[in-house]
C-alpha cells in the first residue's frame, strides 16, 4: 500500500475544501450541472488528465494510465430542490437549490482522486466518472447508454456516499446488498359524483382509495417473505372537493422498493392488480401507472472485501466495518454496478460535537470536510489495489 497516500490527501485538505464549498455555494439540478461539469473540466485540465465532456447531457469523464481494461471511480454532481438554513458562510447562493445530499463532497472527492494519481505511475488504466442527474435516477443509466463504459473498457466500478450517521473518519460498507430497487406509482380512481345526502346515487371514489389503501398495507406483510425486505408506502392522497360531495377522482402516489428483481416485478404488479380491483368491486375505475426507478445496488463481495481491507489499512481496525443491514434508499450507483462489478460504500461524515447530525435531503444538512481526504484517499487506492490485485486481466 502507499503508506503517504492517506498524508497526501489530508495535505490536499485546504484545497478540498475550496472546491466543495465552491460546488456547495452554485448548486445545479438534474441535467443542469453546466458551471460544475465546467469547473470539473477546469480542474482536470489544470492537472493534464484527457477528459470528455457532454456525457449523458452534463457529465464529464476522465481517464488517467495507457490503454486496456479499466477501473471506473464515480461522482454525481447535482443538487435537491431545496432551501437551505441560514447561517453558513458557504451557504447555497441558488434560492431553492441546494446540496442537501453531499454530491458537492462526493464531486471535490474525485477530483482530489485527479490530484493524487496525476504524475504518478500506474498500474492501469483509471477512468473517472462525474456523474448528472443521481437524484432523479435519471444520469447513472444514461452514462450507461452513452457506451462510456465499453469505450473505456471499464471492468469494476467503486462508488460513496457521505453518511452522517457515520462519524468522520470511519467508512463501512455492505459485503452485498446496498440500497433497495425503486419504482413510483401514480393511480388515478374514479367513481362517481352525487350529494354527501344522496350517496346511493353515486361510486365514492375516496371509500375506493380507502379500501386499496388498506389492502396494500397488507402486501408486503402478507405476500412478501418476512425474512425479506420490501417496502410499499403511499405518500399521497388527493381527492373531493367539499364535506358534502361524493368525491368522483382520488389520485394516489406511492412508492416500491425492495431487493430482489422478482419481488419488484411482482410487487408492482400487484400494486395496479389490488387498486383495479378495488375499485372494480367499488363500481369505479383506475388507471394505474407504474415508472420504475433505479434497480437495486448489490455489491460484489470480493470488492466489498477490498473496500473493508483498504478502509483498515488507513483508518484503523475499528474504524471500518461491514455494515449490518442495507438501506431501502436507492441510488442509481446501480446502472452502473449492473453493468460491470461493483462497490458502493459509505463514508462517514457526521460529527455530533459539532452539531453535524442532520439527515440527507433536509435544509441543515451538512458534512464534517475532514471526510473530503478520507475519501479521496480511499477511491485512489481502491483503484490502484484493483489493477495489482490482477482484477483486470480476468
Amino acid at each position: 500500500m502507499r503508506g503517504d497516500l492517506l498524508n497526501r490527501a489530508v495535505e490536499l485538505s485546504p484545497w478540498l475544501v475550496e472546491l466543495r464549498r465552491d460546488f456547495h455555494r452554485h448548486p445545479e439540478l438534474a441535467f443542469q450541472e453546466f458551471r460544475t461539469s465546467a469547473k470539473v473540466a477546469e480542474v482536470l485540465a489544470s492537472l493534464d488528465i484527457p477528459f470528455e465532456t457532454g456525457i449523458a447531457e452534463t457529465g464529464v469523464v476522465a481517464r488517467l494510465g495507457g490503454a486496456g481494461p479499466s477501473v471506473a471511480l464515480r461522482a454525481d454532481m447535482d443538487a435537491l430542490p431545496l432551501t437551505e438554513c441560514e447561517g453558513r458562510e458557504y451557504r447555497s447562493a441558488v434560492e431553492g437549490v441546494m446540496h442537501g445530499c453531499g454530491h458537492d463532497a462526493h464531486t471535490a472527492i474525485l477530483l482530489g482522486v485527479a490530484r493524487l494519481l496525476s504524475g504518478m505511475e500506474l498500474p492501469g488504466p483509471i477512468v473517472l466518472i462525474f456523474q448528472p442527474a443521481e437524484e432523479i435516477a435519471g444520469g447513472g443509466a444514461a452514462v450507461v447508454r452513452s457506451g462510456v463504459l465499453e469505450r473505456n473498457e471499464v471492468k469494476a466500478v467503486f462508488g460513496l456516499h457521505v453518511t452522517v450517521p457515520l462519524e468522520v473518519g470511519t467508512i463501512g460498507v455492505n459485503r452485498e446488498r446496498c440500497c433497495a430497487s425503486v419504482d413510483n406509482f401514480r393511480a388515478v380512481i374514479r367513481g362517481k359524483k352525487a350529494h354527501g345526502a344522496y350517496p346511493h346515487l353515486g361510486r365514492d371514489a375516496v371509500v375506493m382509495a380507502g379500501q386499496a389503501l388498506v389492502q396494500l398495507q397488507s402486501l408486503v406483510s402478507r405476500e412478501i417473505d418476512p425474512l425479506e425486505g420490501a417496502v410499499v408506502t403511499v405518500g399521497s392522497v388527493h381527492g373531493g372537493t367539499a364535506p358534502n360531495i361524493i368525491a368522483d377522482e382520488v389520485v394516489m402516489e406511492g412508492t416500491v422498493r425492495s431487493y430482489l428483481p422478482e419481488q419488484r416485478g411482482y410487487l408492482t404488479d400487484r400494486v395496479k392488480e389490488i387498486i383495479s380491483s378495488v375499485a372494480s368491486a367499488g363500481g369505479g375505475s383506475a388507471e394505474v401507472a407504474v415508472k420504475r426507478g433505479s434497480p437495486a445496488v448489490v455489491n460484489d463481495p470480493a470488492m466489498a472485501d477490498m473496500v473493508l481491507s483498504v478502509g483498515r489499512d488507513f483508518l484503523g481496525f475499528e474504524s471500518a466495518s461491514f455494515l449490518d443491514r442495507p438501506t431501502m434508499g436507492g441510488e442509481d450507483f446501480s446502472y452502473l454496478s449492473e453493468a460491470v462489478p461493483g462497490a458502493f460504500f459509505r463514508l462517514g461524515s457526521g460529527n455530533e460535537e459539532r452539531g453535524i447530525v442532520h439527515p440527507a435531503h433536509t435544509s441543515d444538512f451538512d458534512v464534517d470536510e475532514g471526510c473530503l481526504p478520507v475519501g479521496a484517499a480511499m477511491m485512489a487506492e481502491l483503484a490502484l489495489r484493483w489493477h495489482e490485485e490482477g482484477r483486470g486481466r480476468g
